[in-house]
């Protein structure tokens, strides 16, 4: 039925509005009117919403099969919306949070391979430290390099990576200690942790001063000391390390050649002065070429070039291992794909359950417009019942992101992605647009669809919802092309996460 105020009681509290005027004076007006107006909402709209979603919750538990295979879609998808919003967040925001980012470099060189010029992410080991010698504009130079290790520690053995930087890394990059100084990359038997390192290797411990002995390709084995634990790494960072030793460290044991023209480091990173013209510092380094070409005939570098950490270039992805991960055009593509087709899938499976459940409703919507109910009324009421399914899909869809989708996801991809719904704001935002969006895409057609049934043709039995219809045949074959849709996008991105 439809809510209105009766015209004799808004007679009375016109009226009564009038005498509290005339007792207590004309400046009491505006908030008699306002007192009657909040009390027509009140009666009307409020409670015309609250019976709306008490009947929303008695369909629901009256068709519980088919709310709960509804419900289930819905979060599943909703669950993967999420994580590919929280991977893409990241994705494009790959390492610009140091405070220096736009001011920092990667060194790359450009030769040509089987025809065919190529960038390539590794640069000779003494070209950082001859840069910062030789120009000014220089404000510091870092080098890393990577080698694979067995640590022991009082938990065990584990296979780790380990890095090797020079003093400035924690200068030049912004990751910030929990424990301990960065000096401990001056000392020939420091190491530092992260902290997921520290919290595997001594466990219920503190690890700051505490003694690993690390295992060098199965070579070399060398007791060190943690002289430092770094605080948990932001997710969009690709310069994560677990265990951080100095770059002349690794000369002793054979890893580093820091003087050795013909010798590769993993990555050169430079940090720039203000202002700094990059296209006059990379014609200067033309002087280091000819000084790596003569110590290595095998590899004819062409010339070096400087990309950006915090904005490369659009093809920054086709750089031959590169230190950092760029980003490549198909990944958002294949992972979006990924969740527009999961969420298709859920709102065209709601669509053809809704559609198969309407027969059953006929003779109540018949009911509800013979005693005067309108469409529009009928309409709100279908996607009040709508919302609210797709409130109680959103609960647990972010539920099984958070104990299912994320851990999974954080296993089998290198970039590491956190569900938090305090420290990232932005997530609101996009949760709420996904609740409205779900609502109107999975709801509105059946609300209206099922509003239109004329009440005679209803109660004559000439209106009815065959499975054999062409609309349902529409709607099931569009599913199914969803469906495999995809599973061939679900290949590409376990194809892409390998």
């Amino acid at each position: 039925m439809e809510f209105r105020v009766n015209p004799e009681n808004a007679t009375i509290l016109k009226m009564l509005i009038q005498t509290i005027i005339s007792r207590f004076g004309e400046h009491n007006e505006i908030h008699c009117r306002a007192k009657f107006f909040l009390t027509f909402i009140h009666h009307n709209f409020l409670n015309m919403f609250q019976n709306y979603f008490k009947l929303a919750w008695r369909n629901l538990l009256s068709n519980k099969i088919a709310s709960g295979i509804n419900i289930a879609g819905l979060s599943i998808a909703i669950g993967c919306c999420v994580v590919v919003y929280l991977f893409l967040k990241n994705y494009f925001t790959l390492d610009d949070f140091h405070a220096n980012a736009d001011r920092i470099y990667m060194v790359e060189y450009v030769a040509e391979k089987d025809g065919k010029t190529e960038i390539w992410g590794r640069t000779p080991m003494p070209l950082g430290p001859a840069l910062a010698d030789n120009f000014p504009q220089v404000e510091r130079a870092v080098r890393t390099q990577l080698a694979s290790v067995k640590v022991y520690s009082g938990a065990g053995a584990f296979d780790e990576l380990v890095y090797f930087a020079d003093p400035g890394y924690f200068d030049m990059f912004t990751f910030p200690l929990a424990e301990g100084s960065a000096a401990g990359l001056q000392e020939p038997e420091g190491v530092i942790l992260s902290q997921e390192a520290a919290d595997k290797f001594f466990p219920d411990e503190d690890a700051l001063g505490k003694a690993i002995t690390v295992s060098f390709e199965g070579k070399v084995k060398k007791a060190l000391t943690v002289k430092g634990v770094a605080a948990p790494f932001p997710g969009n960072t690709g310069l994560r390390f677990d265990l951080l030793m100095g770059f002349d460290a690794g000369a002793a044991i054979e890893i580093t050649e820091p003087g050795n023209w013909a010798a590769m480091t993993r990555a050169t990173f430079v940090q720039l002065k203000s202002g700094t013209q990059v296209a006059d510092l990379e014609k200067g380094m033309a002087a280091f070429v000819t000084q790596h070409n003569a110590a290595n005939p095998d590899l004819k570098i062409q010339s070096f070039v400087l990309d950006n950490l915090q904005n490369p270039t659009s093809d920054a992805y086709r750089v031959v291992n590169r230190p950092t991960e760029a980003a490549h055009p198909m990944v958002p593509l294949v992972f979006g794909g990924v969740a527009l087709l999961l969420f298709a899938l859920s709102c065209f499976n709601y669509i053809n359950i809704s559609l198969g459940q309407s027969a059953r409703r006929l003779k109540e919507i018949g009911v509800r417009k013979v005693i005067g109910v309108r469409k529009r009324q009928l309409v709100l009421q279908f996607m009040s019942e709508n919302l609210l399914l797709c409130c109680i899909a959103r609960a647990l869809g972010l539920v099984f992101a958070q104990t299912v989708l994320v851990p999974y996801f954080n296993s089998i991809m290198v970039q590491k992605i956190t569900f938090s719904l305090t420290e990232n704001a932005g997530i609101w935002l996009f949760l709420l647009a996904l609740l409205a969006f779900t609502g109107i895409a999975s709801g509105a057609y059946p609300a209206l669809y099922i509003s239109s049934f004329q009440t005679v043709s209803i109660f004559r039995g000439k209106s009815s919802f065959s499975n054999k219809s062409k609309l349902t045949q529409a709607f099931l074959g569009l599913q199914f092309v969803f469906a495999f849709g995809t599973v061939i996008a679900g290949v590409l991105f376990y194809s892409l996460a390998g």
